[in-house]
């Protein structure tokens, strides 16, 4: 079976797919929810179930991602490429092994990096918006080093309304912008909703001095700026999720990784992933876990600080 016959078996099978390879999701009515295509919990992806639309498809509302259930097989279970996709999705459908296909190679989605790009490019300095109140709400004030979050007033929230949002740039080892997270804000600086836009997987929000031996790798934004309060001019990166923080690219000149997890099962489940790879690759790891659900909640003092949408 070819592809797409196999993506159209798949969708057949569309239910029976999710409750094996996004166990920890549910089904709502026409969909089947989680919070990725790594099945960590949550809802922000959306698997259609029954029509109207393309059974199997999804889409993932936090980081504009998309994709078929051959995609979902293949994130869910960490596998290298699509090839190996379709030999597990053969044998979940019970049918007979045959030799895959040549392997074909994803393109990567330039656009959504050059429009991450252009939407970062018509930003402005964070200093003295909604978003350097926001951060101030968060227990963070504005530190050197920081000038990779910029401020946008009026972004394009949906087809039909504007909000302001904090827009930060997400990059690779050479310094090169691949996407953006957007923070969408709403009046009086409270969060109202995040989304990433563009290639992360392997890059981050960088923070404070450049090609560092030194390094502290962090979740979410806000979690890993507290860092920025609490250690002054050390080096940062913001993965922006635990499956992007298992799947970080250690640059190649660094010596020490602090690791910031947060304290739950999918945050130590990422870091042991990231430790591992570290240590394998000759490099100085730890692991640090804050004394609340995560160190913006540790810099704050209490949970109910934050917003519900707040990482």
């Amino acid at each position: 079976m070819k592809a797409t016959e196999l993506s159209h078996r798949l969708g057949l099978n569309a239910e029976a797919v999710c409750r094996h390879y996004l166990s920890n999701g549910h089904k709502a009515g026409r969909y089947w929810l989680v919070g990725n295509a790594q099945n960590e919990k949550g809802k922000s992806l959306f698997v259609r179930l029954a029509g109207p639309g393309i059974v199997g498809n999804w889409s993932d509302a936090a980081n504009d991602e998309y994709g078929d259930l051959l995609d979902v097989i293949q994130l869910s279970r960490g596998l290298p490429d699509m090839t190996s996709a379709m030999v597990e999705a053969r044998r979940f459908l019970g049918g007979a092994v045959e030799p895959p296909p040549r392997p074909t190679v994803k393109v990567s989605p330039s656009n959504r990096t050059d429009k991450a790009k252009r939407l970062y490019a018509a930003c402005r300095p964070l200093a003295g918006t909604l978003g350097e109140a926001y951060l101030n709400k968060r227990g963070i004030a504005l530190r050197e080093g920081m000038d990779t979050l910029r401020f946008h007033p009026r972004a394009w929230f949906n087809a039909n309304k504007k909000r302001p949002a904090i827009i930060a740039a997400v990059s690779d080892n050479a310094g090169t912008i691949t996407g953006i997270t957007r923070l969408f804000l709403d009046a009086d600086a409270n969060l109202v909703q995040r989304r990433a836009l563009g290639l992360l997987n392997g890059n981050a929000v960088r923070i404070g001095p450049r090609a560092p031996d030194r390094l502290l790798v962090g979740e979410g934004l806000e979690t890993t700026l507290s860092f920025t309060q609490t250690h002054p001019g050390q080096a940062l990166a913001a993965t922006l999720s635990a499956a992007h923080m298992a799947a970080f690219d250690i640059p190649a000149d660094v010596q020490n990784l602090t690791i910031a997890a947060d304290n739950d099962t999918a945050g130590r489940d990422a870091a042991a992933r990231l430790h591992a790879r570290a240590t394998a690759q000759g490099v100085k790891a730890r692991t640090i876990l804050p004394k609340l659900a995560d160190f913006n909640d540790d810099l704050v003092g209490a949970t109910g600080q934050k917003s519900e949408a707040g990482e």
